[in-house]
């Protein structure tokens, strides 16, 4: 992989509580990930473009050119990133190559890594369509589980003990993370798009605008279009919809009212300092004041 010289492009304010906005790719997002102390956000394109950027000095400090990017998480010192053809590849946060730490061809699984999440010392994924595997970087063990009714997940969230995963056919399973053993909880009215830990529940975000809480099942309509991020912030629940607007809600969803708007699919939020972080499709992040 071949390291390039690079320039973040810094524009005029977009809307009155937004402090400013970059453009950090010029292609679709891929997907993004932030390190677990905020400061870091990785970003990957369509054009197999992966950035670090640092968000309290605004500026990257890596950028990468290669293989088709699929999925990254962060741990407190590396960034892992899932690839099409099967590998996590590990690089340091300064965005230098560090190493392959998984291959699925080794292990005689279909390839493409997906949903991403390195977690108590294991990365979690799903490897092609719907084999979840749990990796222990330190010993190399690998275990797996395949989930044979469902054809593509379409969301995947890991907790402490258990990984809460969706079909696309609307199905909700459980995996319990120590025996890897899963059961399917109950189908959604509509297909989930998103999903955010919230006190020891699990919310979903849905296609057909509503939101769906884990625990007591409940449905509440948000908009008419898909909500495709969610994020707990100070105590509050942040929603990003597909035509970019983001509403937020208390806890409880009792109070729930629009935040903002954006040019496009809000794909990623999340609390910075001072600042909610909003990454859109287009490749730009807006940094809204908190209010």
């Amino acid at each position: 992989m071949k390291k390039i010289f690079y320039m973040i492009i810094f524009s005029s304010l977009l809307f009155a509580n937004s402090s400013q906005h970059l453009e950090i790719t010029s292609g679709d997002i891929g997907g993004c990930a932030y390190s677990q102390n905020g400061d870091l956000l990785a970003v990957f394109d369509n054009q197999n473009l992966l950035k670090i950027i640092n968000l309290n000095m605004q500026d990257e400090v890596g950028i990468i050119k290669g293989k088709r990017l699929t999925s990254a998480s962060f741990d407190k010192d590396s960034l892992y990133v899932g690839t099409n053809d099967g590998e996590i590849l590990k690089f340091n946060q300064n965005g230098t190559h560090d190493k392959s730490v998984f291959d699925a061809s080794s292990f005689g699984l279909d390839t493409s890594i997906s949903y991403l999440k390195f977690k108590n010392n294991k990365l979690y994924a799903f490897v092609g369509k719907n084999t979840f595997i749990s990796y222990d970087v330190a010993t190399g063990k690998l275990h797996t589980i395949k989930l044979d009714k469902i054809y593509r997940v379409s969301s995947c969230i890991i907790l402490d003990d258990r990984a809460i995963v969706t079909g696309w056919d609307r199905s909700v399973y459980e995996i319990n993370l120590t025996n890897l053993q899963a059961k399917e909880l109950f189908r959604t009215k509509s297909v989930v798009l998103s999903s955010q830990e919230l006190l020891g529940d699990v919310v979903f975000g849905l296609a057909n605008g509503e939101i769906l809480t884990l625990k007591d099942g409940s449905y509440i309509k948000i908009s008419d279009f898909g909500v495709k991020s969610l994020a707990l912030i100070d105590d509050e629940i942040y929603m990003g919809l597909k035509n970019g607007e983001i509403y937020k809600s208390d806890l409880k969803f009792k109070d729930i009212k629009i935040y903002g708007a954006n040019p496009d699919t809000v794909v990623k939020i999340f609390g910075h300092n001072k600042s909610i972080v909003v990454v859109m499709l287009n490749g730009k992040v807006k940094f809204n004041n908190k209010s």
